[in-house]
């Protein structure tokens, strides 16, 4: 037995081969899902594509003018930061690719993280001071700094980033719900479990809902760099426009 798109990590053939083969059908049918994903969630892939390509053109930016800010504290951690969450956002992109959806939720939350700690350090000197001497930082200290840093630019950036936070969360904690995003519209209760769900997934409705949470993450803190170092990222206005347009239109179609 096999799922509708001929790939089998959700049927009993799993358990049929050797866990060589097996291993291997797993990666092989992870590259098939590869190239059909980016037929599925063209549109979506598009954007976020050109998400990624702003926030790297905003850190060149950035980095183009390091000598005004190379002996700053505040600023090194909070730039450190950023690069964090691109490298985060471009492992979350091959995990969309090769299908692991509710795994890419995870991530998200964990990259979800650095970009609130990249706005609090902006915000809030003594964070970053703490950061960068290795000291715990508590949450409200978090909050409080990305307050006011909105209050300062005029963003209106915490509440939207709390609220997607809180889903993410809700998907990204090992309980039973979880599990909901593999399994489906099951009785979990009663049938997690009984199947073998192994490897990547293909799902248009679960891939749009993911690339959303994902955008919703990154956007912020973009639009937070722009304005901080506006002097070397002016030109990407129109285009952070053009993708809040976009975004706009797919929680339309995705909510």
């Amino acid at each position: 037995m096999t799922t509708d798109n001929g790939m089998w990590q959700l049927s009993t053939g799993f358990l049929k081969v050797p866990a060589d083969k097996a291993f291997l059908k797993i990666c092989e049918d992870d590259s098939k899902i590869y190239t059909r994903i980016q037929d599925e969630l063209k549109p979506e892939i598009a954007i976020l594509d050109r998400t990624i390509i702003l926030f790297i053109s905003v850190l060149q930016g950035i980095y183009s003018t390091a000598d005004k800010w190379s002996k700053d504290k505040q600023i090194r951690a909070a730039v450190a930061m950023a690069g964090a969450v691109l490298n985060c956002s471009l492992l979350i992109r091959h995990a969309l690719f090769l299908g692991y959806l509710p795994e890419s939720i995870t991530l998200i939350r964990y990259c979800h993280e650095r970009t609130t700690r990249c706005l609090a350090f902006l915000g809030d000197a003594g964070i970053a001071k703490k950061f960068l001497d290795n000291k715990q930082i508590g949450q409200a200290k978090i909050d409080n700094a990305i307050r006011r840093l909105d209050k300062e630019l005029g963003t209106s950036t915490y509440n939207g980033l709390r609220k997607i936070y809180g889903r993410l969360s809700e998907l990204s904690h090992p309980n039973l719900r979880s599990f909901s995003l593999r399994y489906g519209d099951v009785k979990l209760t009663e049938d997690i479990g009984n199947n073998i769900v192994i490897g990547g997934i293909q799902s248009k409705g679960l891939g749009q809902v993911s690339i959303l949470y994902f955008l919703l993450n990154l956007m912020p803190t973009i639009r937070i760099l722009q304005i901080k170092f506006k002097s070397s990222t002016g030109e990407s206005e129109a285009e952070f426009k053009s993708l809040t347009d976009s975004i706009e239109k797919m929680k339309k179609s995705v909510y």
